[in-house]
């Protein structure tokens, strides 16, 4: 399925979200900036992985 074809936004429910999500879409989900999204795993304070020059947080973090 394209990953771009479903927006994500704070009511995304957790089932429907990728297993990893790109820093906009983790940006998007949290309604906050890239750009804390970025310091977040710069700091380990939110566990990503990367792949090339992605950061991609994994799906478990927003568990609730």
């Amino acid at each position: 399925s394209d990953m771009s074809a479903t927006e994500i936004t704070r009511q995304t429910p957790y089932d429907h979200l990728p297993q990893f999500l790109t820093v906009r879409e983790a940006a998007a989900r949290l309604g906050t900036s890239t750009w804390f999204i970025r310091e977040a795993t710069r700091r380990g304070e939110m566990p990503s992985k990367r792949l090339g020059k992605f950061i991609l947080v994994p799906r478990a973090f927003f568990k609730e």
